[in-house]
């Protein structure tokens, strides 16, 4: 996990797809790649997963993109 996640996140895509790329990367037979991302958003603890999943890394506050990328992992 990235200390600085607001820098490790590339600011032209949304959370949502950078999280998917990851989750397509190491889980290829994850049918629903979506309803992956927004469960993995739910179990690090961001409130309204889609939402988040749907914004770009600087429309979250730091703690928050802390918790995609421990998603992403």
């Amino acid at each position: 996990i990235f200390q600085e996640p607001g820098t490790s996140m590339n600011p032209v895509y949304t959370v949502g797809f950078q999280i998917a790329e990851a989750v397509k990367a190491h889980r290829p037979e994850i049918s629903n790649v979506q309803s992956t991302v927004e469960a993995s958003l739910d179990a690090v603890g961001i409130r309204e997963p889609a939402r988040a999943a749907a914004s770009y890394p600087h429309e979250l506050s730091g703690g928050m993109l802390q918790r995609a990328m421990i998603a992403m992992a």
